[in-house]
C-alpha cells in the first residue's frame, strides 16, 4: 500500500492490541510501524515494525522516529487508544494527499465512544503581552465551515486538524516538517505553529472519522499528569472559540 500506519503506544498495551485488531479487520495488508517508549510487550506480526525508545522519550521523538524508519511515500498517525471503524476511509485521505504536490497534511475527524465527534479543525491565532506572555487562541470550525472539492472529495481548508494526520514524507523533508522532539506529550499544537503555512497545505476531510474509546490505565494516568502542556513550552493562556456554527 502507498502509505503506512504509525502508532506511538505508551503504558496500554489493551489499546494497542485493540488498534491493531481493528485495522486488520480493514486493512489487513497495511504496514504498521509501532514505537514504545515503556518497555512493554514486543508486537509480532504480518507487517508489523516494532521499534522501542528510551523510557518516556515522549510522542514527539517517537512519531518523529517512525516517520523517519517510513518506506512508504505517505503515512497516517494513530493514538494507540484509537479504533478504526467503517468510517476510517484511509484511501480517501490518499486520494486527496497525492492529488497535489504542495499538500502535506490530510487529517480525518475523531469520533468518541459516546458518538459524538470531537471538534479539531479549525485555526489559530497567536497573540503576546509583554506581562503575561503569549496567548494562543484555538478557532475551532462547525459543519458550516468553508469547503472545498479535490478528486471529488468534500475538504476543508484548515491551519489546524485533529490527530489523525496523513502525511507526505517527501514534503516533510523538504521542509523538515517535524514535531518538536522535547515535547513529552501535547505536541500536536506546537506542530501547526511550527507547519509553514505559506509552502504547504492543509486540509480536513469531515466524512472520514476514527473511533476513541480511551482504558484507564493508572500507571500512564501518573505519567500524563506529570507533563502539563503549560509547563512544557511556557504559554500564558489557551483560548477555544467555535466559528461556522
Amino acid at each position: 500500500m502507498p502509505f503506512e500506519i504509525l502508532i506511538k503506544t505508551f503504558l496500554r498495551p489493551k489499546c494497542l492490541r485493540r488498534l491493531i485488531r481493528s485495522i486488520r479487520a480493514y486493512y489487513p495488508d497495511v504496514t504498521i510501524r509501532i514505537c514504545d517508549d515503556a518497555g512493554g510487550e514486543e508486537i509480532k506480526g504480518k507487517n508489523i515494525h516494532f521499534h522501542r525508545l528510551p523510557f518516556m522519550s515522549g510522542l514527539a521523538m517517537g512519531k518523529n522516529y517512525m516517520v523517519s524508519k517510513c518506506e512508504a511515500p505517505y503515512f497516517i498517525t494513530m493514538d494507540d487508544d484509537y479504533i478504526v471503524i467503517k468510517e476510517t476511509d484511509l484511501g480517501t485521505l490518499h486520494r486527496v494527499i497525492s492529488s497535489d504536490t504542495d499538500i502535506a497534511v490530510v487529517a480525518g475527524r475523531v469520533k468518541e465512544f459516546t458518538g459524538v465527534i470531537r471538534y479539531g479543525m479549525g485555526h489559530l491565532k497567536v497573540e503576546y503581552d509583554e506581562v503575561k506572555g503569549r496567548k494562543i487562541t484555538r478557532y475551532y470550525y462547525g459543519d458550516n465551515a468553508p469547503k472545498v472539492e479535490i478528486k471529488d472529495v468534500v475538504c476543508v481548508p484548515c491551519r489546524m486538524t485533529p490527530q489523525l494526520i496523513m502525511g507526505d514524507k517527501r514534503l516533510w523533508e523538504l521542509h523538515n516538517i517535524k514535531w518538536r522532539d522535547e515535547l513529552k506529550r501535547a505536541e500536536h499544537l506546537p506542530f501547526f505553529l511550527d507547519l509553514p503555512h505559506n509552502m504547504v497545505r492543509c486540509y480536513v476531510v469531515p466524512d472520514v472519522l476514527i473511533g476513541h474509546m480511551p482504558f484507564k490505565y493508572p500507571e500512564y494516568a501518573k505519567y500524563k499528569n506529570n507533563m502539563l502542556y503549560h509547563n512544557m513550552v511556557y504559554e500564558h493562556k489557551i483560548a477555544y472559540k467555535v466559528v461556522y456554527k
